[in-house]
């Protein structure tokens, strides 16, 4: 959805976490139940708890996703001939795989649109951290 690959410890950068044959290097697959090497787990347990929650709003992966240089929102805002609109219904497109109704594409714009200069990017930003933390986000991705 960034751009960005993963980086997980003791794997090439890129590889995707399903391909990971067990453990959790990562801090972010343990908390979101991945199998440790020794576990058998018959079930998964599908109700979020106050770890993955705080995660979310506030750990390490989604801050130096949403954060990091050379990714896709740092080629949106490069090119010159997509305008604030474009770019936020790219991240929708990219994230949600559905653009935004009219309600969202405003509520999107509004901080985008009265961030100075050098907050622009900022604006965008927490928007892609809106979207990481969007129900529809974390119930279909």
């Amino acid at each position: 959805m960034t751009g960005i690959p993963e980086k997980y410890r003791g794997y090439m950068p890129g590889t995707r976490a399903m391909s990971i044959p067990q453990g959790a290097p990562s801090y972010f697959l343990q908390t979101f139940g991945r199998m440790r090497a020794r576990e058998v787990i018959c079930e998964r347990d599908n109700q979020p708890d106050m770890a993955q929650t705080m995660h979310l709003i506030s750990g390490d992966t989604l801050r130096k996703k949403t954060t990091a240089k050379g990714g896709w929102l740092d080629r949106w805002l490069d090119e010159a001939s997509l305008n604030d609109e474009e770019i936020v219904r790219r991240m929708f497109v990219s994230a949600l795989s559905r653009p935004p109704d009219e309600r969202e594409l405003s509520v999107a714009l509004a901080p985008i649109r009265s961030a100075g200069t050098g907050a622009r990017r900022q604006a965008f930003e927490d928007t892609l951290w809106a979207i990481f933390n969007s129900k529809e986000f974390l119930h279909n991705h």
